[in-house]
């Protein structure tokens, strides 16, 4: 494919590297370069003003969290109060990530993703004593005091006297910026009643962001009115008018709007529904559809807000992959992933792309993701709607969606996959709880014009330019993509470390743990641990030894724990035991849904070169009621390699008998059993 390059001009590159390397205080933002940077005496240093707004907000974002230390520790808490403790032990010197643990097999997958990515040297397990934190506030106005004092205390500056806390926790919040020369780079919108609350104090705690509290029925699913959509853009509008700071402007100070509320993506302004963060932070003083400020969503959980804005604190890619699912024609090539991917390589990223006639289609899709994609940057061009995404060729559905070894940025040409996002059944949905944290996608039918090309996104993030303005369009009307998660990610170095660990009194080492828990023969805990801790080898070394020496202890509960671990594991031994695990669990409890998917996207290495004993009628019990239709065709596959047509065409008549409300799966079983010679 040969679309014209999209390059950084050389002098905006310049710009930014003068802008990141500024001297100044600790953590000041003074944009105006110093002349030691540049490379001649008579060299004049570029003028602030000629900077894109959307590269100098890159760069006060990156200036600052590369001069935040971090100290190389994940503390796992299993409340809210913990949570915000923990938070508040933040300083200027040290910072940590803390994750929410609420016993979830979500939660669990998200950490240990996150330590894989992390890389901590410990990994422990804490809960606030009663005296630190008390019963976290239940009250709202109680709660919204405790989140924004709990960010305030996070830019402390060790061994500087700070002024004691007054009546106000907002003031103090601005104060504390003050105090360390910060100029807030955007604000949160919040409801503190909304189980997604811990985004927005991580995230004021972590970019040095005031939080703007609202009141908004907690309903994230389905659609908003348009009346709702504009009342929640005057309240943006109106907390940023609050702050002492300029916003109504891009390249001003407020440039972000980070909206962790449970509130749909999407509002309804007949004939279409656009997107929510499309619309919030528009209208300057000389055009009224413009955009002051790029906004982006957080939704879920505790735990998964807390690992959102975790990973856009806490993580930078080391690798990309791209799958480009469109032709070599036009208009599609003006999105080709060969070219985006050569825009890439001259980051720190790994670059690896699919592209052409034999990497495009579902057939090598599924043969990739048949193993775990550990990518922290992923871009995809499709076709679709919110259930499929189609490749060339072939349609791949949402289950089709890799496990992800580290937490990732997704980028998405594709119609509908963020039209519920909160929903597993759709593409957007798998791909969040696989781990993507950051999404970008469109909440109904954008047309292809409607996303930046992604050759130039890829310039754009190899820039520094933070996720929401590299992936708008400017000058149009409010339209349909979506920004889900930490609007102001970027791409770049990690940040420093430091040796300075945070006092948890009474913290427990997993790692210790784990290790106590093999000398007392507590092997399904010892196994859970060391996937917590990413070490999914010692899990499934400790899974083959005992199946091996101990078998009476491969329980269900010990399969559980050691499943996922085992999909991860390289070589043919772990195949074996992860279809050993899987079966051991069915013989006395359902596989849960990941289960499900970790069997399904094995298949091609675990029917190779023939399915071994037990495997089709593993499958054949667990086919997924959201896509029944596409695992049926899958399934008449094997059984029509590699045991007869008849056979495949007799279980196709069997599951339209087990579902017979489910009409697209007849539809899709009538047609194969034809072609497999039935009536």
């Amino acid at each position: 494919m040969n679309p014209r390059r999209l390059t950084t001009h050389d002098a905006t590159a310049a710009l930014l590297a003068i802008l990141i390397g500024s001297s100044g205080p600790a953590l000041a933002q003074d944009a105006t370069p110093s002349s030691d940077t540049t490379s001649s005496s008579d060299a004049a240093p570029p003028q602030v003003s000629a900077i894109p707004p959307q590269v100098l907000l890159g760069a006060r974002v990156e200036n600052v969290r590369r001069k935040l230390p971090v100290a190389p520790v994940l503390v796992v808490v299993p409340d809210a109060g913990s949570y915000a403790a923990a938070i508040e032990r933040w300083s200027v010197a040290s910072r940590f990530p803390v994750l929410i643990d609420d016993a979830s097999e979500r939660a669990r997958e998200d950490i240990a993703r996150f330590v894989r990515a992390f890389r901590p040297e410990h990994v422990v397990l804490w809960t606030a004593p009663d005296d630190a934190r008390g019963p976290f506030p239940k009250d709202r106005n109680a709660r919204q005091d405790a989140i924004t004092r709990a960010a305030a205390r996070a830019w402390d500056v060790p061994n500087d006297e700070a002024p004691p806390e007054t009546d106000d926790p907002g003031a103090d919040f601005l104060a504390a910026l003050s105090r360390v020369g910060l100029t807030p780079p955007g604000l949160v919108l919040a409801d503190a009643s909304h189980a997604c609350w811990p985004a927005a104090l991580a995230l004021s705690a972590g970019r040095g962001q005031p939080i703007a509290w609202v009141d908004r029925p907690e309903q994230p699913a389905g659609r908003m009115s348009l009346e709702d959509a504009e009342s929640l853009a005057t309240a943006v509008r109106a907390a940023a008018a609050s702050l002492p700071f300029p916003f109504a402007e891009q390249g001003d100070a407020i440039d972000a709007v980070t909206l962790c509320l449970n509130v749909p993506v999407r509002f309804n302004r007949p004939p279409d529904e656009l997107a929510l963060t499309d619309l919030v932070a528009r209208g300057t003083s000389s055009d009224l559809l413009a955009r002051w400020a790029w906004a982006g969503q957080v939704q879920g959980d505790e735990a998964r807000a807390a690992y959102a804005a975790m990973c856009a604190l806490f993580l930078q890619p080391e690798r990309a992959w791209l799958f480009d699912g469109y032709p070599d024609s036009t208009p599609w090539n003006a999105y080709d992933m060969t070219l985006a991917g050569e825009n890439l390589r001259g980051t720190q990223l790994d670059t690896l792309v699919f592209d052409g006639p034999s990497r495009q289609s579902l057939d090598a899709w599924r043969t990739i993701v048949a193993r775990p994609v550990d990518a922290g940057l992923i871009l995809i061009n499709s076709k679709g709607m919110r259930d499929e995404f189609h490749l060339a060729p072939g349609r791949a559905r949402p289950s089709d969606a890799p496990m992800l070894e580290v937490p990732a940025i997704m980028h998405i040409v594709h119609s509908w996959s963020a039209n519920a996002p909160l929903d597993r059944s759709t593409v957007a949905g798998r791909f969040l709880e696989r781990g993507v944290y950051a999404y970008v996608g469109s909440v109904h039918e954008p047309y292809l014009q409607a996303f930046v090309p992604s050759p130039l996104i890829a310039t754009r993030l190899a820039s520094g330019v933070p996720l929401a303005p590299a992936v708008r369009q400017e000058g149009g009307p409010v339209w349909k993509i979506t920004v889900l998660g930490d609007p102001l990610v970027t791409i770049g170095p990690p940040a420093p470390r430091t040796d300075e660990l945070p006092s948890l009194v009474g913290a427990i080492d997993v790692d210790e743990r784990a290790r106590a828990a093999v000398r007392a023969h507590e092997y399904a805990s010892a196994i859970h641990d060391f996937a917590l801790l990413g070490r999914d080898e010692d899990a499934a070394r400790l899974f083959a030894a005992l199946r091996k020496e101990q078998p009476e202890a491969l329980t269900p509960d010990l399969a559980h724990a050691a499943a996922p671990s085992l999909f991860r594991a390289p070589g043919a031994s772990a195949n074996d035991d992860l279809l050993f695990s899987l079966m051991t669990i069915a013989r006395t409890d359902p596989l849960s849904p990941m289960e499900r998917d970790l069997l399904w996207l094995a298949l091609p290495r675990l029917a190779s070169p023939k399915p071994p004993s037990g495997l089709l009628d593993l499958v054949r019990t667990n086919v997924r009621p959201e896509q029944r239709d596409s695992d049926a065709m899958r399934l008449a596959d094997l059984y029509e390699r590699y045991e007869s047509p008849r056979l495949a065409a007799g279980v196709l008549r069997t599951l339209t008998e087990q579902f017979p409300e489910d009409a697209r799966l007849r539809r899709a079983c009538d047609e194969r059993i034809k072609k497999l010679g039935g009536p």
